[in-house]
């Protein structure tokens, strides 16, 4: 037995309950009648029940345990949660939120692939520059690209799914772009989860029948691997946030970067325009 309680527990009771009444005496005169649990002194009550009946029994124990775990897991989940509600939409790995991802421009630097040795066909590096070489906003890809790549089967299938693609210039949907020409005029705009996924799904239809079909020109994002991964594991990653508090997550604002892709000519030599 503690040698500090041989009589029994009433001076751990006794103890416990001045110290506790004390920390919450306390934090009840704060000006602004709120009670701060950072700035309560913890310590001291964890002190007055040091070596008592929560030490001592089993049971008792227990139940601190759970009550502390649920508190720890219960925050945890409700700061992810809310984090987890505002998102953008990217390219990244396979353990990624669906919420907190985006479409943006890839690294198009050379890997070494079937399109190694081919003619590319580059769009600049700004919209007038990119319209300048002939290039025009790819939707879909969200990227400008040459016009010899431009796929209108792929474009059209995507925009007939749904409203999705239609762009906004806030988080908040509040103003609509009207035209393809006005939504490649800004760098960034505004979408929905929903319209995440019919782009991936879309652009990899576009794929297979560049691949299949052997086109000559194949748009750089089309080719791209990191894009492809990208939207592999995000289609993968988004099951495990079907329900996100009561509201369906697809209809979440998710961002989309305007790029300047180009395009691969598989019929010519390596050079660039």
């Amino acid at each position: 037995m503690n040698e500090k309680h041989k009589g029994g527990d009433a001076p751990f009771e006794e103890d416990y309950d001045e110290t506790l009444h004390e920390i919450l005496d306390e934090e009840s005169a704060r000006s602004d009648g709120s009670f701060d649990h950072s700035k309560a002194d913890w310590d001291q009550l964890i002190k007055a029940t040091h070596g008592s009946r929560i030490s001592s029994s089993p049971w008792a124990a227990s139940v601190l345990v759970s009550i502390l775990t649920t508190a720890f897991w219960g925050g945890l989940f409700l700061i992810w949660q809310s984090g987890l509600l505002t998102g953008t939409r990217a390219g990244g790995s396979a353990g990624l939120n669906p919420l907190t991802v985006s479409v943006e421009p890839y690294d198009m630097s050379d890997k070494h692939n079937i399109f190694s040795n081919t003619q590319f066909i580059g769009c600049g590096t700004s919209t007038e520059e990119a319209r300048s070489r002939g290039c025009v906003y790819d939707i879909l890809a969200n990227h400008y690209v040459h016009k010899s790549c431009f796929d209108e089967t792929s474009t059209k299938s995507y925009m007939d799914e749904g409203t999705s693609w239609m762009g906004y210039l806030e988080k908040n949907k509040t103003t609509q772009l009207t035209t393809l020409e006005e939504m490649g005029d800004y760098d960034v705009y505004w979408t929905s989860q929903r319209d995440h996924i019919v782009h991936c799904g879309e652009m990899w239809k576009r794929q297979y029948r560049a691949f299949t079909q052997n086109w000559r020109y194949i748009d750089a994002i089309t080719a791209n691997e990191e894009h492809t991964f990208h939207c592999a594991n995000y289609l993968v990653a988004m099951t495990d946030w079907a329900v996100i508090a009561g509201r369906d997550w697809r209809q979440e604002p998710n961002t989309v970067e305007v790029g300047f892709a180009g395009c691969y000519d598989r019929a010519g030599t390596k050079s660039s325009k």
